[in-house]
């Protein structure tokens, strides 16, 4: 399986020729073109995740694909299919698991919108906008961090990193990061990575690695 990053917090998964395709952003030319998309999965329903003419562009080359989203999410687009915790779902290739449901609070006892995690194959966790983890996954393959936002903290993304004990380490949501920045960042998580006995992987919009 294969692993893009896209803009921010999106993700492209890749298998057997089939791809599914997490929270689509602004794209750039390097990325690939989206053909063979089984599904597109929406995290939750924030402009920085969720751009509806975007997932229509993808469904107009892709007319099969499926769309998963939370609830709140399900009246922006047609032929949406909500997902909530505990659902597990079998679409082509790939095996979805879905955990979490609010979004982490910006303001102190505010939720702002549903959220949902999901575990592709038992081995890669996105947790969307929270520090949720799944159940009954322990020490995940690969572990996707959110990186900087209004609700979050560098330390509780290093605090992520320890509590998930993952094989590799991914940065995302970190389209607002100067290069700087980014820099910065980057060196206190990887930091947390290495001590917590993972691989530290962050990409450049448009990069790819391999999951064995």
């Amino acid at each position: 399986m294969k692993l893009t990053k896209l803009e921010h917090s999106g993700i492209i998964l890749e298998k057997n020729m089939q791809k599914l395709v997490f929270d689509p952003v602004e794209f750039v030319d390097e990325l690939p073109e989206l053909d063979n998309v089984v599904a597109i999965v929406i995290t939750h329903k924030h402009g920085d995740h969720f751009q509806p003419e975007n997932v229509m562009a993808i469904l107009d080359r892709n007319p099969e694909a499926r769309l998963f989203v939370p609830s709140d999410a399900a009246s922006e687009l047609p032929h949406t299919e909500i997902v909530r915790k505990g659902d597990r779902i079998k679409v082509g290739d790939f095996e979805l698991e879905i955990f979490g449901k609010d979004h982490a609070e910006i303001i102190d006892g505010e939720i702002p919108c549903a959220n949902i995690g999901v575990v592709v194959d038992g081995s890669v966790v996105n947790p969307g906008d929270s520090f949720d983890l799944p159940d009954d996954v322990l020490r995940p393959r690969v572990l996707l961090v959110p990186e900087v936002a209004p609700w979050c903290k560098l330390a509780e993304s290093m605090n992520y990193i320890e509590r998930a004990q993952p094989e590799v380490v991914l940065p995302v949501h970190n389209a607002i990061l100067s290069e700087m920045g980014g820099a910065i960042y980057n060196n206190w998580l990887g930091n947390a990575a290495e001590k917590a006995g993972s691989k530290f992987a962050p990409l450049k919009v448009g990069e790819t690695i391999e999951i064995l």
